[in-house]
């Protein structure tokens, strides 16, 4: 179940759709947490609708359950939205070598939708071996040698616990009977 405490998700769109979307998540709107207790682990949680002052306590006896606080996310892209391209969600759109519609202007990580802080590194590392070459100091050549090593590793990267298809997905079980998943 995911709490909004305002009228819908202040989030990407994207991102907000696959939530609302899943057939496993439950989205509740304008509710607000008004306590958690437990003892040496979560045990319930009392929210209430800020429409209708309804309050809902959720107490999961002998099991638990985690509180992660989420206080969305949107490209920050205004700075460049009048110069570059920028996909349907308001990410800037890149070629390989992290270069934009714009002549000179380059883009890694968040704005690029990258929300790894790892990936962005290397995303990062792509844009500088991108701007070394615009302004002289690589051949393209070399800029492309680094821009694959670069993208190998970003590769790597996501076919590990990053990746999407092994978000959420379900990797063993421990000794406790505790999922232990990718993410």
């Amino acid at each position: 179940t995911i709490l909004i405490r305002d009228d819908d998700f202040s989030c990407a769109k994207a991102v907000a759709e696959a939530a609302k979307n899943h057939p496993k998540i439950t989205v509740l709107t304008n509710t607000e947490v008004i306590c958690v207790e437990g003892d040496h682990m979560l045990r319930r949680i009392c929210y209430r609708n800020r429409n209708t002052g309804k309050e809902t306590l959720f107490d999961s006896a002998n099991d638990t359950f985690g509180v992660f606080v989420f206080a969305g996310y949107e490209p920050n892209t205004s700075l460049v939205k009048e110069l570059v391209n920028l996909d349907p969600h308001g990410y800037v759109i890149t070629d390989k070598s992290r270069q934009t519609s714009c002549q000179g202007i380059y883009a890694a990580g968040d704005v690029s939708g990258i929300e790894e802080a790892s990936s962005a590194m290397i995303e990062g590392r792509m844009s500088g071996a991108s701007i070394a070459c615009y302004l002289g100091y690589m051949t393209e050549e070399e800029r492309d040698a680094r821009i694959d090593e670069l993208e190998s590793q970003l590769d790597t990267l996501r076919q590990g616990m990053f990746a999407p298809k092994n978000r959420g997905k379900l990797v063993e079980k421990t000794e406790e009977g505790i999922d232990v998943s990718m993410n």
